[in-house]
């Protein structure tokens, strides 16, 4: 996911990602040009497959003009609320 982006031109940091992923865990930065955004980026389902080569991957991606993101705290636990 990390290398089409950074093909497609777009760059800036990965400010919401999967922090158990070091290419993609916040903090990390796409190199990829001069338009800027700040991303969120998650792989859903799939990302073995896309890694030998096959298809039908899911992944979440978000881009926002810089500082886009709402800053919030870390939280421990969310209550789910029906």
């Amino acid at each position: 996911m990390r290398r089409v982006l950074e093909d497609s031109g777009l760059g800036g940091p990965i400010v919401l990602g999967p922090r158990n992923d070091s290419n993609l865990a916040p903090g990390a930065s796409l190199a990829g040009g001069e338009r800027l955004f700040d991303f969120g980026l998650f792989p859903v389902e799939g990302a073995s497959q896309v890694a030998r080569g096959s298809a039908n991957a899911v992944s979440i991606v978000a881009a926002v003009e810089p500082g886009g993101f709402a800053q919030l705290p870390q939280v421990w636990y969310v209550e789910k609320m029906v």
